[in-house]
């Protein structure tokens, strides 16, 4: 390809970077697509971090073996139906569950292991990577935590075209680790 490699940089700190906007003691679950990285931040820095093989794929493969369908079809109703489903498509709702509080559970132990370790309390959990915009995540994690929960917006200090706002809010937490590593030398 002709490139010159000038640096290299783990995905976690490029995640810091991107989401950790103000000093609060911040949790990041990245729910990537074949692992969850659970990152603690305080004051800007890295505190602690681990990591959990159960992700995104994890949840559309318990969608999919519990509706006997492809895995592709089952990536199609995760995004469409999520958490919300209702009506006869519940139990599609109900089948990441027990991956989900798989994750929780991570969650929770880098949370306890961060407040016992450093003797401060975490003031909420931040949300990122492609499974972050599932329909209903936020509600489900605020309902098991004890701390505010939100998706990680990567893109909250940068500018981009204002026709772009739903584009933005769907692609941040999918993002968030090339937006932090391109604003590497901008912060």
């Amino acid at each position: 390809a002709g490139l010159n490699l000038m640096a290299l940089e783990v995905e976690s700190i490029s995640l810091v970077r991107a989401l950790a906007v103000d000093s609060k003691t911040t949790v990041i679950a990245d729910i990537g697509a074949y692992s969850t990285n659970i990152i603690v931040t305080e004051n800007y820095f890295l505190k602690s971090e681990a990591t959990t093989d159960f992700s995104g794929a994890s949840l559309t493969q318990a969608i999919a073996n519990g509706l006997k369908i492809s895995p592709k079809r089952a990536e199609a109703l995760k995004k469409t139906k999520g958490l919300k489903a209702t009506g006869g498509e519940y139990e599609l709702s109900t089948l990441p569950q027990p991956y989900l509080d798989v994750i929780i559970k991570e969650v929770i132990r880098a949370k306890d292991d961060y407040e016992k370790n450093y003797n401060n309390k975490v003031e909420r959990v931040l949300l990122a990577g492609g499974s972050a915009n599932l329909i209903g995540i936020e509600e489900y994690f605020k309902r098991q935590l004890n701390v505010p929960v939100d998706i990680g917006n990567a893109l909250d200090r940068l500018s981009y075209p204002l026709g772009m706002n739903i584009l933005a809010k769907e692609l941040s937490p999918e993002l968030a680790v090339a937006i932090g590593l391109g604003i590497k030398n901008l912060v």
